[in-house]
């Protein structure tokens, strides 16, 4: 049992830990059990905790991500938690407070703060009111995981069918691009669209956004807090998502997950899942970081998607809310202290990015034709520098058949360089945005015997009068004007 003035948690088999306040239950499968005394079925794994003074405190309840909800109950009051919830009650000796929850198959974490409440800024529930907004089951999630292998040659056969079944409309009523997968035989995927609407309740609009990522690709970060700025929100960068941060989050704070490697299990009140990574990422293809990822998927109200490609692995757990959401970009004159002008360039080329190889196979065959500056694993203002000091910039995937890598395309985009880049054949959506943008060259065989192609397209754009003949800054402000006009969080 754990006490303070005025609150006693009763708690008989589970490990408790207290972090900043918040009182943390650790609960595995084997506690899920009833014990018998006498005639009585007693259920062991209740959390009950009393009261000894009379107060108005506000209840912060969260659980972790593996468990899809639990009941709690204050008198005649029912509340069924799914996530985070903040609850008002009047308590006075003799109160109890239970938490019950349903057999599960994997351990998981329920978090619980208490304060003394302040009515008018916290939420208020009707006594009789049952949250309708229940996840759908996740215990099923592991034996599908178990699947993926034999289903990856049975999707490989049918990729090519599904390549020819993509179709592109155009929506009258939004002018906006609408993706479609019409071939549902060959994956079940729901509508990506490109427009997100968030919000109809009016009780819920946001005013603040959060976004959530690590240092490495703080410069999708920089563009998002731009762009929202721009349409009224306050907005806030974060590299760290704590438990207090997420059992604390209000309903008129939204925030934006790019990456999670949180050791805690929890998750803030509303979020999207922004879904950055390649489809061959160790985040989509490891099993258990796989099954994190589709946790968190299954909890946000939204999952947004750079690319139309990795959806495909994930895309059954959230069909009916998965969007079309290009890399964040913002025209802007960039701060630097090099020329920028083609003359200045004191690399023929320059490439960026963690080294494979691939990647150096394709760049050792062509060193002997340019001077090239390889920047292996390069970040950073030495990255700017580079890019700054090149002609042209090389994008050239990691994997085959990748989605278009724009988050690097948008970071060289203002520094008014020339940029050959591989086709990405499945990520037709971008190649599409950015056609007017980017030299598209094919994608480099697995032999190189197609190289050529991309030694004479580095060639022809590095003399002046065809590099600036493409160099068309207006195509810049218009990638501009679509990318900020498709990501919308509310009507």
């Amino acid at each position: 049992m754990i006490y303070n003035d005025f609150i006693q948690i009763i708690c008989k088999k589970y490990k408790i830990k207290i972090e900043d306040g918040i009182v943390i239950f650790k609960v595995f499968e084997n506690h899920l059990k009833n014990i018998t005394i006498g005639n009585i079925n007693y259920p062991d794994y209740k959390i009950t905790i009393g009261f000894t003074k009379k107060k108005s405190i506000n209840v912060k309840i969260g659980i972790g991500m593996n468990c899809k909800s639990i009941l709690v109950k204050f008198k005649n009051e029912l509340y069924r938690v799914s996530g985070i919830e903040h609850i008002n009650l009047d308590v006075k000796p003799t109160d109890l407070l239970e938490f019950e929850f349903e057999k599960i198959r994997d351990n998981f974490q329920i978090y619980l703060k208490i304060d003394e409440s302040e009515k008018s800024d916290q939420i208020q529930y009707d006594s009789s009111e049952i949250s309708e907004q229940i996840q759908s089951d996740l215990s099923d999630i592991s034996d599908e995981l178990e699947n993926n292998e034999s289903e990856k040659s049975e999707k490989s056969e049918k990729s090519e069918k599904f390549e020819k079944s993509e179709k592109f409309e155009k929506s009258e009523k939004s002018n906006q691009i609408i993706t479609r997968w019409l071939d549902s035989e060959s994956i079940e995927i729901g509508d990506i669209i490109s427009k997100s609407n968030i919000n109809s309740n009016p009780d819920k609009k946001i005013k603040k956004i959060i976004i959530i990522l690590t240092p490495i690709i703080k410069s999708i970060g920089e563009y998002f807090k731009i762009i929202f700025e721009s349409k009224g929100y306050l907005c806030e960068i974060k590299y760290k998502m704590t438990i207090l941060d997420c059992i604390g989050s209000m309903p008129d704070i939204m925030y934006i997950i790019l990456f999670n490697n949180e050791n805690h299990d929890l998750l803030p009140m509303r979020f999207i899942f922004y879904q950055i990574e390649q489809a061959n990422s160790v985040f989509l293809s490891d099993s258990k970081l796989l099954k994190r990822t589709i946790l968190m998927m299954k909890k946000a109200e939204k999952v947004w998607e750079f690319s139309q490609q990795a959806s495909r692995i994930y895309c059954k757990y959230c069909k009916n809310k998965l969007y079309w959401i290009p890399m964040p970009f913002v025209n802007i004159i960039p701060k630097s202290k090099y020329p920028v002008d083609f003359d200045s360039g004191i690399y023929d080329v320059f490439f960026f990015g963690h080294k494979n190889n691939r990647r150096s196979r394709i760049i050792d065959k062509i060193l002997k034709y340019f001077k090239i500056k390889v920047g292996w694993g390069c970040y950073g203002d030495k990255k700017l520098e580079y890019i700054a000091k090149s002609k042209i910039i090389l994008n050239l995937h990691f994997y085959k058949n990748a989605g278009l890598e724009t988050c690097r395309i948008n970071e060289i985009l203002n520094y008014n360089k020339i940029i050959i880049s591989e086709k990405s054949p499945n990520d037709k959506l971008n190649v599409e945005l950015y056609k007017d943008l980017v030299v598209f060259v094919d994608e480099i065989d697995d032999n190189l015997s197609n190289i050529n192609k991309l030694v004479s397209m580095i060639k022809f754009y590095l003399v002046k009068l065809n590099y600036l003949a493409k160099n068309n800054l207006d195509n810049k402000q218009k990638l501009n004007d679509k990318i900020n006009s498709l990501i919308l969080l509310e009507d």
